[in-house]
């Protein structure tokens, strides 16, 4: 019986392995989000935990034995912590940067203090080595530090199950309740676990194997089954929220996981769970660019991917109301005004969905755009009426340039979360991904305004982003312009953006003051800034400070 149950843990853990090695190659040729990273790591360090005990319950000596536990160690500890992140990301609790820390800290001491216990009784004041039947395994009495660590893991699990029953109350979907349900399951199939083996029933063999084998397939399922995060992320920012036309987003498995309010006038039933037919009904509009007659307007509907770096998350289907175009022909001379205002609209909050959502990517306070728009305002009036660029500075280009200027960042759409979200220094080559951002914008542009507006409109828009990292001697980025080679809309924006940078709170940094920003820009001129642009920068600073 015993040399049975051997061999079925033996088979545990080969299989264990087997499926963490796969999972950890699928996980690394996914897109990096925040989420994914953290499955990464609990993945990797469940692998070793399982390394390691494989080498314990087969050792032929006390001493290997002791040598597959330590190894083991290396990664144990970190599993639950993964498992506590992962919960706290997905019910969006905020740890501060310094607990986190902390947290890694005391499970780094807690895998040093095993891989060290030959030389003291903190962790385990006594180990004793078993083989019954074949089977090795280590019984180990409880030092201080480790009854510290189930302390730790039992406080963690507490946290856990009490943020996912709150998630579970608060969902209003089946897709979200059935998600933290996941969310859940993962957490108690680690306590049971852990209680089982420290109950002595399964004679020796360390049942938290099992435990955690099974709590990483429901994470690497609640990731990639569920892709509820990154479109929730992407839809239901407050741009999306504030849409003027219906807004419609399905997931990858036809699963409705947003509607704005004029979808669900239009189409009650995304209100219910049985909207199958109703999905498909808009789907053949969408394919079919047929006209939807509602309440005497007339709409059309638009159906476009959710892509990013390739990989698809889902898809949007716009409720776009053309009833003015529908009836163009029988008002075509009162209806030339409206119309014009309604591009005019629909542009506008083109470039505000956009605009925000980058700054919401970007971990920034939402009004970095705000802020911009209001500097470029003050530094362009103010340099017409210098007399400077008068040959450029037309009623008509101030215009533009006003109004282009919260496109100036939206490339940043195409860079990585890791990236774009990192609080640490950046590597060179993280560097190098940030700065594709212009080019990448200058293209986005391209696509999103084609159409609406005049090749003067859009090229001065593609200047913006383009060209907004430039210098003025030449050092900048992506092309290395210099001088006056720099289109003036972007110098413009280049003293806009890097001041209300200096000025702002980041994660990364504290605001500076309204003296040392001055400070650094005035020093700018001439080597970062246009000099005349600088100027006019210091003699309008007090109004561009009662912008902040």
């Amino acid at each position: 019986m015993i040399a049975s149950m051997y061999e079925v843990y033996l088979a545990i853990q080969y299989v264990g392995i087997a499926v963490l090695i796969a999972e950890i190659l699928f996980v690394l040729n996914k897109q990096a989000s925040r989420l994914q990273v953290i499955l990464l790591c609990t993945a990797t360090a469940t692998l070793i935990n399982y390394i390691g005990y494989l080498m314990e319950i087969t050792a032929s000596s006390m001493e290997t034995a002791i040598m597959g536990m330590k190894f083991a160690y290396l990664g144990k500890p970190f599993i639950a912590l993964g498992m506590f992140f992962f919960v706290m990301a997905y019910c969006r609790v905020s740890i501060r940067k310094e607990t986190s820390a902390l947290l890694i800290i005391m499970h780094i001491v807690m895998s040093l203090a095993v891989f060290t216990c030959d030389e003291h009784q903190l962790f385990f004041k006594s180990i004793s080595y078993i083989k019954e039947g074949g089977f090795s395994h280590l019984v180990c009495e409880p030092g201080p530090l480790y009854l510290c660590y189930l302390l730790l893991i039992g406080c963690g699990t507490t946290v856990c199950v009490w943020c996912s029953v709150g998630e579970w109350i608060k969902s209003k979907t089946r897709v979200e309740k059935r998600q933290a349900v996941y969310i859940l399951l993962m957490v108690i199939t680690i306590a049971a676990g852990m209680g089982v083996y420290m109950s002595g029933i399964t004679g020796g063999y360390d049942t938290t194997q099992i435990a955690y084998l099974i709590n990483v397939v429901l994470l690497a399922v609640s990731v990639f089954r569920y892709r509820l995060f990154e479109v929730l992320t992407l839809a239901k920012e407050k741009a999306l929220n504030d849409y003027q036309d219906g807004l419609i987003v399905v997931d990858n498995r036809d699963m409705v996981i947003y509607s704005n309010s004029l979808a669900k006038e239009i189409y009650p039933a995304l209100t219910t769970e049985d909207y199958k037919e109703v999905l498909e009904e808009i789907s053949d509009h969408a394919s079919t660019q047929g006209n939807l007659f509602y309440k005497k307007k007339v709409f059309t509907i638009q159906k476009q991917p959710i892509m990013q770096e390739g990989i698809a998350y889902g898809r949007t289907y716009k409720i776009i109301d053309v009833t003015d175009s529908y009836n163009y022909a029988t008002r075509l001379q009162s209806d030339v005004e409206q119309k014009t205002r309604q591009i005019k609209n629909m542009q506008s909050s083109v470039i505000e969905s956009f605009a925000n959502m980058i700054e919401a990517r970007d971990g920034i306070t939402g009004q970095h755009i705000k802020h911009t728009s209001a500097y470029v305002r003050i530094l362009i009036n103010g340099l017409k009426e210098t007399g400077t660029y008068k040959e450029i500075l037309t009623d008509e280009y101030i215009a533009t340039v006003i109004d282009v200027a919260p496109l100036h960042d939206v490339g940043k759409i195409a860079i990585m979360d890791q990236v774009l979200k990192k609080n640490d220094k950046l590597t060179e080559e993280e560097f190098d991904a940030i700065k594709t951002h212009p080019k990448v914008g200058s293209q986005i542009i391209e696509e999103i305004l084609r159409g609406m507006e005049s090749e003067e409109y859009i090229k001065i828009a593609k200047e913006v982003a383009l060209y907004h990292h430039e210098k003025w001697n030449g050092t900048g980025y992506p092309v290395g312009l210099r001088g006056s080679k720099i289109p003036l809309c972007a110098r413009i924006m280049a003293v806009a953006d890097v001041y209300d940078a200096l000025r702002s709170k980041r994660t990364y940094k504290e605001s500076f003051s309204k003296e040392k920003s001055r400070q650094i820009i005035e020093e700018g001129a001439g080597i970062h800034f246009d000099p005349v642009i600088v100027q006019v920068f210091l003699d309008n600073i007090n109004e561009i400070e009662a912008v902040v």
